[in-house]
């Protein structure tokens, strides 16, 4: 059988082709970040920070030496042969570690160790590794608790906008992966008639495709969110001037898409038919109510009607 893509087994040495077969969908699936033109693999954000990242690991060795050396310091001893190496632990007592005259023979040796200035650095070089990494994109709700929703969804959409490229890459491979996984389960029977999973009559003919819902999905559609609240924002004051503007929007549709936009669970949503049983319901009730009180009110008519002409009648006329 003749498939679109090859497959061929080869012994080294001999240069003999042991075995021939094929792929009906390409077998591999990569995830590239960042394509760059000229290239032909792809660079993650590790790749692009990796000397940063090598940097700082040698930095932080340093500080750790510089700050072994301002707890525990190199010492310097006179070279005059009068004592062996100094005992350094507390309270013990060095002979021979002063001259007759009162001069110190040890001394600690100080080579002006900055500990502060090297935290500073080493914290610069961590934001650089963490904006590399896009960290700093999911601390924000952190570094500002007191974010308004307004601002989180404004925040929601640069991350949108910043990942967008690099998700919609890794959407297209995930993508590429379903296609070859429902293809191979197509040819082993899964949609044969008489399978459980075949596809109902309205969707037979169809092209179907993969939907993505994590996320990096939703992150993608804040901005439709951010754009739908103030379309709703700007439009207020005019559907209270023409309240027939709002007949532009579809309500039922909108509540839903920002429901799912916003990650809320399907389950938490009514099926539409049941939506459309409780409306009827509802109006059932309101042309009941409004009937009762018709009625009401003629009845109300009648009675005034039948005492005005009573007392018509009482008074002669």
């Amino acid at each position: 059988m003749r498939t679109p893509w090859a497959s061929l087994h080869v012994e080294v040495e001999s240069r003999r082709v042991v075995r021939e077969s094929g792929f009906f969908e390409f077998p591999v699936v990569d995830f590239r970040w960042l394509p760059e033109p000229g290239r032909i693999y792809g660079e993650g954000p590790v790749m692009k920070c990796l000397a940063d990242i090598q940097s700082l690991n040698l930095m932080a060795k340093n500080e750790l030496t510089a700050s072994q050396q301002a707890i525990d310091p190199p010492l310097l001893v006179a070279n005059a042969g009068v004592m062996n190496r100094p005992n350094s632990n507390p309270g013990a007592i060095n002979y021979g570690g002063m001259s007759p005259t009162g001069q110190e023979l040890v001394k600690p040796m100080f080579t002006g160790q900055r500990l502060d200035f090297a935290t500073l650095v080493l914290e610069a070089k961590r934001n650089q590794v963490k904006e590399s990494m896009y960290i700093n994109l999911f601390a924000l709700l952190v570094q500002n608790p007191q974010m308004t929703a307004t601002e989180a969804l404004i925040r929601a959409n640069e991350k949108g906008e910043l990942l967008g490229p690099a998700g919609s890459r890794i959407q297209q491979g995930l993508s590429h992966l379903v296609d070859r996984e429902l293809d191979i389960l197509a040819r082993r029977g899964l949609y044969a008639p008489g399978s459980a999973f075949v596809p109902p009559t309205r969707l037979q003919g169809l092209e179907i495709g993969p939907q993505f819902t994590g996320p990096l999905s939703r992150l993608r559609q804040t901005k439709e969110v951010e754009g739908t609240i103030r379309t709703l924002q700007v439009m207020a004051p005019l559907a209270q001037i023409k309240p027939e503007v709002v007949d532009n929007f579809d309500e039922d549709r909108m509540a839903r898409g920002l429901g799912e936009r916003l990650g809320m669970p399907i389950d938490f949503l009514r099926p539409f038919e049941a939506v459309q049983q409780i409306r009827q319901v509802r109006s059932n009730q309101q042309a009941f109510a409004q009937a009762a009180a018709i009625a009401k009110d003629a009845s109300s008519a009648g009675k005034q009607s039948s005492e005005a002409l009573v007392n018509i009648q009482q008074m002669g006329l």
